[in-house]
């Protein structure tokens, strides 16, 4: 994995819808970061979850490293990556707290051009996918973001990932391009992008201190 500019891929199957990402059919990892959903599918099993949404703590960063990767397996940001972005964007990986366990998380922050940010990451683990919980977690990361002057968000999806493509057009984002073999072989993405502040109309508001 390359560290560096935007363009993440794709998940599981989003929250809510999706959040996150997908049963990557093609793999997911940035190269060039964008944001990647995991999954919301619908299946049994899941569980009632409140929590609240703030920024990760270092301490917690191995439990994050445990949720990546359950959420993206192969794909999943390896803990000195998440760890040198924790150092250099300590208050935007923020996480939902369920009583002290990680339930997702979202990664997103400005880019070196003015005005521009980017999300690298999204995603909600499987018991707790569908409640709303993706949505939730990206809208508390378009209100950082505005409040630190970003007026568009981009991030890249997977054509196939219909719940993520689903969640993403619910929050404003609009179709830019299509582009082959953007993380690799046979990985192709979408990119997307949404204007700030009030994404889909409403005004951004922190969901945490």
């Amino acid at each position: 994995m390359t560290i560096g500019q935007p363009g993440r891929g794709e998940p599981s199957t989003p929250d809510d819808s999706v959040p996150g990402t997908t049963a990557h059919p093609d793999g997911r990892g940035p190269t060039v970061f964008g944001a990647d959903l995991a999954g919301n599918g619908a299946g049994g099993g899941r569980v009632a979850v409140g929590g609240r949404v703030r920024p990760v703590e270092v301490a917690e960063l191995p439990l994050l490293v445990d949720l990546d990767t359950r959420l993206f397996g192969e794909f999943a940001y390896p803990y000195f990556v998440l760890r040198q972005l924790f150092d250099l964007h300590p208050a935007d990986l923020l996480v939902l707290d369920d009583g002290g366990r990680l339930r997702g998380y979202c990664l997103g922050v400005a880019g070196s051009v003015p005005g521009l940010g980017w999300i690298l990451g999204l995603g909600v683990e499987p018991t707790a996918r569908g409640l709303g919980h993706g949505e939730r977690l990206a809208r508390a990361t378009f209100a950082r973001l505005a409040r630190a002057g970003v007026s568009r968000v981009r991030l890249t999806v997977n054509p196939y990932n219909d719940s993520a493509v689903k969640l993403y057009r619910k929050l404003g984002f609009t179709f830019l391009t299509h582009e082959e073999d953007y993380l690799g072989p046979g990985a192709h993405r979408r990119l997307l992008e949404a204007r700030l502040p009030g994404l889909d109309g409403n005004r951004p508001g922190s969901d945490h201190e």
